[in-house]
């Protein structure tokens, strides 16, 4: 089946899904393990805290910037 329009759609506040803790944060955790095996994860509580302040951007460029 193909999609009549190619598009990204982020749910950012969570209002279509509980897409934080049950998408985000295990993909997260799952991309750490490749990109830093050796570090423990931060804990979902740190993660949601972290995502907007200082937001999510920095916490990738964080996690590139040290790996």
């Amino acid at each position: 089946m193909a999609l009549k329009y190619k598009c990204l759609i982020l749910d950012h506040d969570d209002t279509a899904v509980k897409s934080t803790p049950n998408i985000h944060y295990p993909s997260f955790v799952e991309a750490l393990k490749d990109l830093r095996p050796n570090d423990k994860p931060i804990a979902f509580e740190d993660f949601v805290r972290y995502c907007f302040n200082p937001g999510f951007s920095p916490l990738c460029k964080d996690i590139i910037k040290f790996t």
